[in-house]
């Protein structure tokens, strides 16, 4: 996505993730959509968002990643740079998940949740450049037209005529051809929604000389009058649809409709992600060419290892198996094996004191998670540093089948940050050759090479040329 190079500063406020917010009006309204939470220790309302916020008084909120230190949030064209490339990398993701989800029919409802306004007119505006408008088309005949003749219909409709050598005849013969269908509701919604996505993105600078101005003429115009009777026609069409394109823009239309954001986000409008953190491992797994993949070798082990079994009497069925412990990364790199945790926490290397900004990591709720006494955040807990590892054990158990024998083992965790940098090691006196290490990634160099799909060689490198010992 190309976003405009000259954004007004004056209509944007860049603030970080978990910063405080105060402004009453607005407090209950982000409450409802989830993207502001309420810290009861603190008595203090922050963002748990990344990500876009326009207001209904013309004011957008840029609201960067956690780690981002407060030089860069002086700097306004720092903070533009940060926008463009962390929208970008929504938009990656948002389009990831939306390939796996919109694909087949789904739960309607239960998908509600988990895409805002923004992302779905998003998704229609770049199925509408990919595939057009919706077309509903029928089959009709067609006499003496160009596609292969339908001799059952000729002879039943039509009169032959025998030649003297006693063959048929026929003057006319009838085709079968495809026409667009005229009448078509579905269409005339696509329109409409389309026309609404538009005008949508022109609101907002950083998406308005990114996205196509478009106006069709629609018949139609949704209201709360005749929505119902347009969510029927297209949960009936739906039903009877085997091509996956339709389906995937059916399902699209549908969710717009049921959600009905339009009316509930009372004019505030979002293009962000709430859990950050899953762009944070889906970063992680491109960067780190992640071999844990279906039908791995590594899957199959860790499945074989950790994976509980329930050896239970005959009469309560027998043998019972639960869910297996899942790494975030599994990789080789030169002569190293690499098991790669991804945590989108906030470690700062200088600690300030800010009275405006929650500065734990309330939204991971893990009560293990061990505070630091002079850096700024929190570092992973005890259940996070047993699954670690389980999976370097686990592996180490199969190095042979895995073919990893003579290759050195690294497990890590990998926390965002400013710069690249080695924060430390956790270690346990049960599992004193397991060591952990901790390392900050660059994360505007981590988002520039996932928008990229590149391996982030640089900081294997540097992992490599600084062994712990």
């Amino acid at each position: 996505m190309k976003l405009m190079e000259k954004i007004n500063h004056k209509s944007i406020e860049y603030i970080r993730e978990l910063s405080r917010f105060d402004n009453s009006e607005l407090i209950s309204e982000l409450e409802s959509i989830n993207i502001l939470k309420y810290d009861s220790k603190n008595k203090k309302h922050y963002f748990q968002y990344v990500g876009l916020i326009g207001l209904r008084d013309g004011r957008i909120l840029s609201i960067l990643p956690k780690c981002i230190s407060e030089d860069i949030l002086n700097d306004k064209d720092e903070c533009i740079q940060y926008t463009k490339i962390i929208i970008n990398a929504i938009e990656k993701y948002n389009h990831k998940r939306f390939d796996n989800t919109f694909t087949y029919n789904l739960d309607i409802e239960k998908e509600e949740k988990n895409f805002n306004l923004f992302a779905l007119y998003d998704f229609l505006i770049a199925d509408y450049l990919e595939y057009g408008l919706y077309r509903e088309t029928k089959e009709v005949y067609e006499e003496n037209g160009d596609s292969e003749i339908d001799w059952e219909h000729t002879l039943e409709v039509e009169t032959g005529y025998i030649t003297k050598k006693k063959q048929p005849v026929y003057l006319n013969y009838h085709n079968i051809t495809t026409i667009d269908n005229n009448n078509n509701l579905i269409q005339e919604v696509h329109k409409f929604l389309l026309n609404r996505a538009s005008s949508y993105f022109q609101e907002i600078p950083f998406f308005m000389d990114s996205k196509p101005i478009l106006d069709f003429y629609c018949k139609v115009d949704i209201g709360v009058e005749n929505q119902d009777k347009i969510i029927y026609l297209i949960e009936k069409v739906l039903r009877r649809t085997f091509n996956q394109r339709k389906i995937r823009l059916l399902n699209l239309l549908l969710l717009i409709l049921r959600k009905n954001l339009h009316s509930q986000q009372n004019g505030i409008n979002l293009y962000g992600i709430t859990n950050f953190h899953s762009i944070w491992e889906d970063m992680c797994k491109v960067l780190f060419d992640n071999s844990y993949l279906d039908g791995s070798k590594y899957k199959e082990v860790i499945r074989e290892l950790t994976a509980p079994r329930y050896i239970l009497n005959k009469d309560l069925q027998g043998k019972k198996e639960g869910n297996p412990l899942i790494p975030d990364v599994v990789t080789k790199y030169k002569d190293t094996f690499f098991v790669i945790d991804a945590k989108y926490y906030n470690i700062s290397i200088q600690s300030s004191e800010n009275d405006d900004e929650i500065t734990n990591d309330i939204e991971i709720n893990d009560n293990e998670n061990t505070r630091l006494d002079k850096l700024q955040g929190f570092l992973p807990g005890t259940y996070d540093v047993l699954k670690q590892i389980i999976y370097m054990k686990s592996f180490k158990e199969k190095e042979e089948e895995l073919e990893i024998v003579n290759l050195k083992k690294r497990n890590l965790f990998i926390i965002p940050g400013i710069k690249s940098d080695y924060i430390g090691k956790i270690r346990m006196g049960l599992f004193l050759e397991e060591d952990i290490e901790i390392w900050l990634m660059d994360i505007k160099q981590a988002l520039d090479f996932y928008l990229k799909n590149e391996n982030n060689i640089k900081l294997l490198d540097i992992i490599l040329l600084n062994g712990v010992n």
